[in-house]
């Protein structure tokens, strides 16, 4: 009961980490990796039937955000884009120790690039 618990943090900050990778250095600002975060943590509470508001929180991202400033794995460049060195990407294949095959791969299926994620909400507003 205590490693689902954990799983769900750990899920959560896969989330982070992928999409910041998948997107690629000096991409998004931490709002822009924030938002994308939240909009995947929603994806995929729905299509796996989660009932925990909590695992889509924005603050829990941003506070993950925020530590990994903190701690020097992530840092803004001069436009205040997240810069990440090679580390960041070792981080994203080690979590096969952890996560499942099926759950990494949701996670990276459903976590979308910055420029469709505005292209979802452009149509999203017009609807």
């Amino acid at each position: 009961m205590l490693a689902q618990s954990l799983l769900q943090a750990i899920e959560r900050y896969y989330i982070a980490i992928a999409a910041l990778v998948r997107n690629g250095q000096n991409a998004l600002s931490a709002g822009e990796l924030e938002n994308l975060c939240t909009l995947t943590a929603q994806r995929l509470s729905l299509l796996h039937a989660f009932n925990a508001p909590e695992f889509f929180d924005k603050s829990l991202f941003r506070g993950f955000i925020q530590k990994l400033r903190e701690r020097k794995v992530i840092w803004p460049d001069g436009a205040g884009k997240l810069a990440f060195d090679a580390e960041l990407e070792n981080i994203v294949s080690d979590a096969k120790l952890i996560l499942s095959r099926e759950i990494r791969h949701g996670i990276l299926k459903l976590t979308p690039e910055r420029r469709e994620a505005l292209v979802d909400e452009v149509a999203d507003s017009t609807e």
